[in-house]
């Protein structure tokens, strides 16, 4: 089983471009069967005050879902990107397989 780790660099609040900063690293490790990114690598390490705007955390779980759409079906993802329910709000890992986001783990 090949492993990748992932190391990209993160601009906060920029999902464009660390969208596709993580699509490019998923074509660097294709040939990895599980991937895995750090904490918080879709919206940046610390996004702070933009955790509590509605908009952030919307654009965050919409871009999550786009990336999860393109993830090659050989690979599995592990993913980091806010999480909220509720109130509650979460440092959360991802993990993404066959296109689509199937489980989380909440820090």
């Amino acid at each position: 089983m090949k492993i990748g780790l992932a190391q990209i660099n993160p601009k906060v609040g920029d999902f464009d471009s660390n969208k596709q900063k993580i699509l490019h690293a998923l074509d660097e490790l294709k040939e990895a069967e599980i991937v895995v990114f750090p904490e918080l690598a879709l919206t940046g390490y610390l996004p702070e005050d933009l955790l509590f705007s509605r908009d952030f955390l919307q654009q965050s779980q919409q871009t999550l879902c786009e990336i999860a759409w393109l993830v090659p079906r050989n690979q599995v993802v592990i993913l980091g990107a806010p999480e909220k329910e509720g109130t509650d709000l979460y440092n959360s890992a991802f993990l993404i397989n066959g296109g689509e986001i199937v489980g989380s783990h909440r820090k």
